[in-house]
């Protein structure tokens, strides 16, 4: 938040905005808020290092596991991420689940569907790699921007 307790919202076409808040973070020594960046991105658009992008869509019933500490400004030894994951052309129904890699909880993070495009945001526990794991049930592009760290 601003110091007037505001956000700023950037679309890039016309569009109707919802904004629905679930919970906030006090200010404390675990928590590292950062400007978003770009982690992952299947389809062939930039990631802020140029790592983990442009690998084609992420095939039905595959996991995807994205490397995050260490990177950009996020520090070796960070065990959870607040992320914003994006589904985008999506080939049927079907939903994500992000987790920290090992054994795939039987959850979803965000559903999607084809011709719609949807984001969720989640707090994501590394792995003690440093990474997360991005389960697709149906096939479908991914997104990750990353906001903060512990």
């Amino acid at each position: 938040l601003s110091p007037a307790g505001t956000i700023c919202i950037y679309t890039f076409a016309t569009a109707d905005i919802i904004v629905d808040v679930v919970g906030h973070l006090a200010e404390t020594p675990d928590f590292t808020s950062i400007t978003p960046l770009r982690f992952a991105d299947s389809r062939d658009e930039p990631t802020f290092d140029d790592n983990q992008r442009n690998t084609g869509p992420r095939r039905a019933d595959t996991v995807w596991e994205i490397p995050i500490a260490g990177r950009g400004s996020i520090p070796d030894d960070a065990t959870t991420v607040v992320a914003n994951v994006t589904v985008t052309n999506g080939q049927a129904e079907g939903f994500a689940t992000i987790y920290p890699c090992g054994t795939r909880p039987l959850t979803s993070s965000l559903n999607y569907a084809p011709g719609i495009t949807r984001p969720n945001e989640v707090i994501a526990k590394l792995s003690p790699a440093g990474t997360i794991c991005i389960y697709t049930f149906a096939t479908a592009d991914i997104i990750v921007d990353v906001a903060g760290h512990d």
